[in-house]
């Protein structure tokens, strides 16, 4: 993870290398001194020649968790109905506890119906929903094995209508009809052998995979695999090409001696920056409580049907691109905010504790370099941004709010007429 900065020749360990800036015009890997000077802030072409917080991997990263989790429940549904298609009859005496078995016979019951299930209303329509308490006796010959069908999967239509449809078409399993039934063979408390039902239907070939479902299956695969080999080829070439630029030259290592604050400036505390070292367990911590939100769903939804399946997929997704993703990029490539700041009339100073973040942030940002300060929208809400003239815009939520407002007054105050031209754009603290 340790990079060298390609100009400069410092080493910098750990997720420090992922913030250096990829300056497209050289190919190579720069801290900020050095894109500044020696990239003259993009050669003319400003943020458009760099590329930084990961570039193509970053994209890559938004596809996979775009993508990944509707994976799953698609080859699931797939393995599924083709074991039902594909698994030949077993007679009843044969089954084994722990393995997968497909039967046929004829329902014993006791109850008018066997296999039931029941209307339930929507937005719009009434669906018919089968239950998930029946259970039956399946008899062949002399064989018989107890059916339950707590986790089905997927039930075909039963032989004969519902006796208690109104609204929907349902139907059902009486006592007396024909059924074949495909699930693994458990063993109950009193040491009886029963069949939980996955599947349930009258002719081997219904229900069987959908062609369309595996399809989109495998245009998300073969997507996947794209997004992966795309930012695995970049990636590839600009450690080739920076390789190259570094050559065998020495690296040089920071003095992480503490140094004092440069005296003659009124220096402004800012609190304390989230250390770098601390960012892997919150991210850490971070997954582990998704994961916890994950199981509980899991539990409480107790998922055996495809629609299951796939509300449990849209809240993976859902829950690994909103705190996941941005934690993760928050610990790899989000800079350290300042732990002190100053203002003068050359502009506005930072200081960094950590030598590394120094080196790695610009401990000046003159007010000739400033366009705008302003309040922008970012979604539904907004936050304070300082653009400078090279099209680089610098996020103030790094200040606390004392610190933000005294910059934005000095900003207003400036006197050069370029500031007095851009002070109708600043809006209210």
């Amino acid at each position: 993870m340790a990079k060298v900065c390609a100009r400069c020749g410092v080493r910098f360990p750990g997720g420090y290398g992922l913030r250096l800036i990829w300056c497209k015009v050289d190919r190579f890997y720069v801290c900020r001194p050095c894109w500044e000077a020696g990239c003259g802030e993009g050669h003319g072409q400003g943020v458009k020649a760099r590329e930084t917080y990961g570039g193509k991997a970053l994209a890559a990263a938004f596809g996979i968790v775009l993508i990944l989790p509707w994976i799953p429940p698609i080859a699931n549904d797939y393995l599924v109905l083709a074991a039902w298609r594909d698994s030949p009859l077993a007679p009843l005496g044969a089954v084994q506890e722990g393995h997968a078995a497909k039967v046929a016979g004829t329902i014993e019951d006791t109850d008018a119906v066997a296999l039931g299930g029941h209307e339930v209303h929507g937005k719009s329509s009434w669906s018919w929903v089968w239950n998930e308490r029946d259970s039956f006796i399946l008899r062949n010959g002399s064989d018989a094995i107890r059916v339950e069908t707590g986790h089905w999967y997927h039930i075909a239509p039963g032989p004969r209508p519902a006796p208690n449809r109104v609204h929907t078409d349902g139907t059902a399993y009486l006592a007396g009809d024909s059924a074949i039934v495909f699930g693994p063979v458990r063993r109950s408390e009193n040491g009886t052998l029963y069949l939980d039902a996955l599947v349930v239907g009258t002719n081997p070939a219904d229900p069987s995979p959908s062609l369309l479902l595996l399809g989109f299956g495998t245009f998300l695969v073969s997507l996947l695999i794209a997004v992966f080999v795309w930012a695995a080829v970049d990636a590839r070439t600009k450690r080739r090409d920076h390789r190259k630029a570094v050559g065998w030259r020495n690296s040089v290592d920071l003095d992480t001696n503490p140094v004092p604050r440069p005296s003659g400036l009124d220096w402004r505390a800012n609190g304390t920056s989230w250390p770098s070292r601390a960012r892997v367990p919150t991210l850490l911590a971070v997954v582990a409580i998704v994961a916890c939100i994950v199981l509980l769903v899991w539990v409480s939804l107790d998922p055996h049907e495809p629609s299951d399946y796939f509300v449990l997929s849209t809240i993976v997704m859902f829950l690994s691109m909103i705190p996941i993703l941005p934690v993760g990029v928050w610990a790899a490539y989000h800079e350290s905010g300042p732990s002190a700041l100053a203002l003068s009339d050359t502009g506005i100073h930072f200081w960094y504790d950590n030598p590394y973040d120094r080196h790695l942030n610009d401990d000046l940002v003159p007010w000739s370099e400033v366009k705008v300060i302003e309040r922008r929208k970012a979604g539904r809400s907004s936050y304070w941004a300082l653009e400078r003239t090279t099209g680089e815009v610098d996020n103030l939520g790094m200040l606390i709010a004392a610190n933000r407002d005294a910059v934005v007054a000095a900003w207003r105050g400036r006197k050069a007429p370029s500031a007095r031209s851009q002070e109708g754009a600043v809006g209210p603290a």
